[in-house]
């Protein structure tokens, strides 16, 4: 048998190597995974924060209202700003890319912010999956069920 394979995760700053829990998805016809996510086990009282472009963190669910050394909403909409940048002008660097509305790319920048706090807020308190979307996340919240990863 296969021994699952180990995933690096943060805590309290420090690296640590957990297994791999998968979760599958999505499902083809006759029943067999097609799409599956893998995260790090977690532990009770653990929550997973995936952050974009870095290994995720683990926290404690007391510690989920004020993350330790996360990033600020000014470098989260930088971070997104030059995404959405790449993703239109290919690999070059996003900083040599023109950019017709800054305005408007703000805008949705801070969206983008808005809209991964809420989802981390969410989770913290037990509503969703990290693969379901905030729509997802809100219905749980609504519904009041309360669906843990």
């Amino acid at each position: 048998m296969r021994q699952a394979p180990q995933m690096r995760a943060e805590i309290a700053g420090v690296v640590v190597k957990r297994p791999g829990v998968p979760e599958v998805l999505q499902r083809d016809s006759e029943g067999n995974p097609t799409v599956v996510h893998i995260q790090p086990k977690l532990e009770p009282g653990e929550i997973l924060v995936e952050r974009l472009g870095m290994i995720p963190e683990i926290i404690k669910a007391a510690d989920a209202a004020k993350p330790s050394n996360a990033p600020t909403d000014r470098e989260r909409c930088r971070t997104f700003r030059d995404e959405m940048a790449r993703a239109f002008l290919g690999a070059r660097p996003a900083i040599q890319g023109k950019e017709a509305d800054l305005g408007a790319v703000d805008s949705m920048c801070r969206q983008l912010v808005d809209a991964e706090r809420a989802k981390a807020m969410l989770r913290a308190n037990g509503y969703g999956r990290n693969s379901d979307s905030i729509t997802d996340m809100v219905r749980t919240l609504i519904t009041g069920e309360r669906k843990r990863a």
